[in-house]
């Protein structure tokens, strides 16, 4: 009785290995399709990132600049490479120093400024920029309010225990508005 137990035993794991070795190879190739598709995903978020408009101006202008102030053309490189550079490898990460992340932000707009001599801004923190925040939390929103093509652009980073407040003091064509944008810390 003994021994035909073991042969069932034999048999049935016999005849379940395949089936377990067919969906282990399955298995496989799925999470190699996922890490493809997580890698075509993190390719186009960093394109998405990217503001070829923003690029392409810089070395437009920078090409100009050669001629006239190679030193100020070398700075634009320089600092369109420290966006670059933040965006390639900062931000593949879950969190950063806030800290980075502002110093992206007035590296941002500083390009911006050199590229379009209409735009003035200027930015200040109020409170512990040493926390780790989500990258490009308020990109969007500072690139839509870019987009109204402010004449002056007075940006606010107010931050307390629980929150990260933006606020975006807004100047152009005679008149002002503020637009604010809260982030609760427990959030990022």
């Amino acid at each position: 009785m003994l021994s035909s137990l073991i042969i069932t035993v034999i048999c049935a794991t016999s005849s379940l290995i395949p089936t377990l070795i067919k969906q282990w190879l399955i298995d496989t190739r799925n999470i190699g399709n996922l890490e493809n598709r997580r890698l075509k995903s993190t390719i186009d978020e960093f394109k998405h990132h990217i503001n070829t408009e923003l690029l392409y101006d810089t070395i437009g202008r920078a090409s100009e600049e050669v001629k006239t102030d190679p030193d100020k053309a070398s700075y634009m490189i320089i600092s369109l490479s420290e966006l670059l550079r933040y965006e390639l490898y900062e931000c593949q990460r879950t969190q950063v120093i806030f800290y980075s992340d502002i110093e992206f932000i007035r590296n941002y707009l500083m390009l911006l400024q050199q590229v379009s001599a209409s735009f003035v801004y200027s930015v200040s923190v109020t409170g512990n920029t040493k926390l780790l925040v989500c990258p490009f939390q308020f990109l969007s929103f500072i690139q839509g309010i870019l987009k109204q093509q402010p004449e002056r652009l007075d940006i606010h980073y107010i931050i307390d225990p629980v929150a990260i407040e933006l606020r975006c003091e807004i100047s152009g064509c005679n008149s002002t508005k503020t637009e604010t944008m809260k982030l609760k810390l427990k959030e990022c």
